[in-house]
């Protein structure tokens, strides 16, 4: 319906911006150039649209990102080992 429309419409407008504006360091997100990469994805969940839905989705986004922790990732010969948070902290993603 027509809600649908403008949230897809406000996802593609966060999308752009979060990714033009450089606000991740996507660099950052390698383990393996052009193999192995950390995918990211931001929910969302709208209780009430007071008309500023885009500004408040995207303060929300930055704020989440800004929170998160990444798992710490090292190498055992050619092999990618994905640390817990027991064995090794978290790594914020570089804003």
């Amino acid at each position: 319906g027509r809600y649908s429309e403008k949230f897809r419409d406000v996802r593609s407008v966060l999308q752009r911006a979060i990714i033009r504006s450089r606000a991740v360091d996507t660099e950052a997100l390698c383990i393996v150039t052009g193999k192995l990469v950390w995918n990211i994805r931001i929910d969302l969940k709208v209780l009430d649209n007071g008309g500023n839905i885009t500004d408040c989705a995207s303060i929300a986004a930055v704020l989440a990102l800004h929170h998160y922790r990444r798992k710490d990732v090292t190498f055992e010969g050619d092999q990618p080992v994905v640390h817990d948070e027991d064995t090794r902290a978290s790594i914020p993603l570089t804003l």
